[in-house]
């Protein structure tokens, strides 16, 4: 990865692509409980994002690198 990250409009896009792709807004306000407008809103500077949003945001993405990798030692060990 060659961005920068910050905590703004851009970092919750690329951490929301990271983890569902092109269309991450409605994954992303289910997984954290909260409407989709509010994930639509933080995306457009509208709302700040809480910080507490930003730990669960990273909890989601520690956990998506972890079944990645667990799954790929599952691929590797089938031969």
């Amino acid at each position: 990865m060659t961005e920068m990250f910050t905590r703004s409009p851009a970092g919750l896009a690329l951490a929301g692509e990271a983890l569902y792709g092109h269309r991450w807004q409605t994954s992303l306000a289910r997984d954290l409980g909260v409407a989709p407008r509010t994930i639509r809103k933080w995306a457009s500077g509208e709302k700040s994002i809480p910080p507490r949003q930003w730990r669960y945001i990273a909890a989601l993405l520690n956990q998506r690198a972890s079944d990645c990798k667990a799954l790929a030692s599952l691929i590797i060990s089938l031969g």
